[in-house]
């Protein structure tokens, strides 16, 4: 679950896609950190950008959108 103190708030959003995805995915039975990036966590840390990106882009023309500001 995502974390309201978190030491950078910025990160939020996506701790929450993250999070939304896993319930999404129906993902259980799983550890709480496996580092690889194509497993169950890669996936949901693409699932969070894919519900992250249309509302990024929704108040941003798309000429101005830049990766850094995304993330």
């Amino acid at each position: 679950m995502a974390n309201p103190n978190w030491h950078i708030p910025r990160q939020l959003p996506f701790q929450l896609g993250h999070e939304i995805t896993h319930i999404l995915n129906e993902d259980s039975n799983m550890l709480y950190f496996t580092p690889s990036k194509s497993g169950i966590e890669g996936n949901a840390n693409r699932g969070a950008i894919s519900l992250l990106v249309p509302m990024y882009f929704e108040n941003v023309d798309a000429s101005l959108a830049r990766v850094d500001d995304f993330m």
